[in-house]
């Protein structure tokens, strides 16, 4: 009897000790680090410009290629003018191509950034294109040995391998893909097979790994489309498959040991990032990756709704710094995340805790992936928890492994960095879908946005999600708040107060659900002109004694399709017009072709298109050359128009937004005046 009670008293001292000692590694070791360290040397500026790619799988990817395309071909070097360019999700896969590109062919004196971004118009339009098409300089017509010249190969290579989830090429314009059913059945297959010791290791374990089939594929396939370097045409011939042709002949960085072929991760780090652009003399934007690091990781979040503090949430990675305004500092050479991992993470956006979705299909839709496998997020430890605590979470079963927090919150430690063992990197789009707010805590002077997000209604929500944080986070430590000005959309502050429950501390809106706003093909301007400001005037202009924070130039895949119909398609002649591919509208000849191909194929022109709004998830698991082709140019025509706006004087600058003002782009229903010119 004595014994037995001996036994018990040192089991209780035992667990006092080691509560204990728990307890003391759950002392907080945030170390805060401000925004301004993301940009090294560059945060010394004296005007500073960002980029903002958003998200969008592989539809923004190819919308932000035409983008940054207009940037590395510009006569006045507007890519070394950009401080940084900011990314989300498929907006970074874009500046993984233009980064990794950057980085493996600095040695090679022949290249330059615009050499990257050179193509050809598909043959496939040839019979829909006026002869003035043929002699384009900057992207002339496809024929069998155009497409095969070695300067057209890093274009043709994306294009080929617009379905990320496989290991092919398809860059045939005339025929579907036959495999993709084929591949889809086995990535299932697998997917079932991963269940099980996926539901041990993150159900009845919480451990920090990823089992995804999918998402190991999804990894690949990014750096395989957009990190690889291809040395020769012969990379995007028609078939080719990317495992059989992984050598030094066809690619200076594929990786022939890996089980399919990728993109080797060597010297594609943070670390090697900051090398090369201090090794160039920063002539080139700090590249800043933004995920979501929310406080919730469990199915206690799931449950919850997930709301948005742009502040707090959103975790920038660079070549300088990684921070969040929640968990501070993160050593990202220290957890093994290289340029491929941060883009992934950045672009998860199939993981049980993103918080995008609504409830109840949250809880739904994260209970399905947590069980079967389809997690794409990443877990790395939190430095505000002791490894302690990481111990006892990976020993103890489900529920037990909840007790970690709950003992740190009895002992006092209550704040939301230290909830719980690990942080979960997901998707940006869960909280700033623009990667905007890094530029503006950054302080940047002149913002360009590059809009991909899905939004076929035209709803805007991002963007009223953006305006709203802004106003409630004083990012420009004003006492007053700041406003993001948008005159060139109707009503646009009193549209956005709907979404401001969205934003965390804001209590719940009665209003009903907006389901349509500004319609995406009655578009009236290429780019809409705005600022950010916190002096309380509510224009764009340059008032005696004030200034304007920040110039905004916002651009969205959105075209006011009746009239480009009218001006650029001769729809009864099945033909282009001439002044589509007139030189001083860049792009619109492919884009004109692809649009009254579809026309053409499906016989009315009353017919609404798909395009420039097509569904961001089918996009991405099955794309092809035309809509890349179609949304890259459209991106390379809007931000030929942004940089042309970005270089007006102060004054002209104010006045054109007050014209834009004046004729809105307008809300579904509105009964203003349709006369605007």
């Amino acid at each position: 009897m004595k014994s037995t009670k001996g036994m018990k008293n040192v089991i209780r001292m035992a667990a006092y000790i080691i509560l204990l000692s728990l307890t003391g590694c759950a002392v907080k070791n945030t170390i805060r680090v401000e925004p301004m360290t993301l940009l090294g040397v560059r945060a010394e500026d004296a005007k500073k410009s960002g980029l903002a790619l958003a998200g969008g799988g592989t539809k923004a990817a190819s919308y932000s290629m035409g983008i940054l395309s207009t940037l590395a071909s510009d006569e006045k070097n507007a890519l070394a003018e950009m401080t940084a360019i900011s990314s989300v999700s498929g907006g970074g896969y874009a500046a993984l191509f233009l980064y990794s590109k950057l980085m493996l062919g600095t040695n090679d004196p022949s290249l330059k950034p615009a050499d990257y971004f050179k193509d050809c118009i598909p043959s496939a339009y040839q019979g829909l294109l006026p002869d003035e098409a043929a002699h384009l300089p900057d992207q002339p017509l496809c024929d069998t040995q155009t497409r095969q010249r070695d300067e057209f190969r890093f274009q043709q290579f994306v294009r080929c391998r617009q379905d990320v989830l496989e290991s092919d090429c398809r860059p045939s314009f005339s025929n579907r893909d036959s495999d993709y059913v084929f591949h889809t059945g086995a990535l299932f297959a697998l997917t079932l097979g991963a269940s099980v010791p996926n539901f041990v290791a993150r159900t009845v374990f919480d451990w920090p790994v990823n089992l995804s089939p999918s998402r190991a594929l999804y990894r690949a396939g990014i750096g395989t489309t957009y990190g690889l370097f291809p040395l020769t045409s012969a990379a995007a011939d028609e078939r080719a498959n990317i495992a059989e042709i992984c050598d030094g002949t066809n690619f200076k960085n594929c990786d022939a040991s890996a089980p399919s072929a990728r993109m080797q991760i060597k010297d594609m780090t943070f670390p090697a990032l900051r090398r090369f652009l201090e090794q160039t003399g920063n002539r080139y934007p700090v590249w800043i990756v933004n995920a979501t690091a929310s406080k919730k990781r469990s199915f206690l979040g799931w449950a919850m709704a997930g709301q948005r503090d742009f502040s707090k949430y959103t975790l920038q990675m660079s070549p300088y710094a990684a921070r969040s305004g929640l968990y501070g500092a993160l050593d990202l050479e220290r957890e093994g995340i290289d340029l491929l991992d941060g883009v992934t993470a950045a672009a998860s956006f199939f993981d049980a805790n993103q918080t995008a979705t609504g409830q109840p299909a949250r809880m739904a839709l994260a209970g399905t992936q947590h069980l079967l496998a389809t997690d794409w997020g990443t877990d790395v430890p939190n430095r505000d928890v002791g490894s302690g605590w990481r111990v006892l979470h990976a020993l103890t079963p489900f529920p037990l492994y909840y007790l970690d927090g709950t003992m740190r919150y009895l002992s006092g430690k209550r704040d939301d960095d230290t909830r719980s063992a690990y942080i979960r990197l997901l998707d940006g789009g869960n909280n700033d879908g623009f990667g905007a707010y890094s530029l503006i805590e950054t302080r940047m002077n002149k913002i360009f946005i590059a809009d991909n997000l899905g939004d076929d209604k035209g709803r805007l929500a991002d963007l009223c999600y953006l305006r709203n944080e802004v106003e409630l986070r004083y990012p420009y430590g004003s006492v007053k708040p700041s406003r993001l000005l948008i005159p060139g959309l109707e009503g646009f502050d009193a549209y956005c107060q709907t979404f401001m429950e969205e934003s965390e501390g804001q209590p719940p809106s009665n209003s009903k659900e907006i389901k349509h706003a500004y319609p995406i093909t009655a578009w009236r301007h290429k780019v809409l002109l705005g600022c950010i400001r916190s002096d309380g005037f509510d224009d764009c202009a340059e008032h005696e004694g004030t200034h304007i924070d920040a110039r905004i130039y916002f651009m969205k895949p959105t075209l006011d399709m009746e009239e480009m119909t009218k001006k650029y398609i001769d729809i009864p002649h099945r033909m282009v017009r001439p002044a589509a591919c007139d030189s001083a509208e860049p792009g619109l000849c492919e884009l004109s072709a692809y649009v009254l191909e579809w026309h053409l194929q499906h016989g009315t022109a009353k017919a609404i298109h798909p395009f420039p709004q097509d569904s961001t998830a089918l996009m991405t698991l099955d794309s092809d050359p035309r809509r890349y082709g179609a949304y890259r140019e459209l991106g390379r025509w809007h931000m030929s128009k942004a940089l042309k706006d970005s270089r007006l004087s102060d004054a002209d600058f104010a006045a054109k937004v007050a014209d834009q003002k004046k004729c809105p782009v307008q809300r579904v229903g509105s009964i203003k005046a349709q006369d605007c010119q």
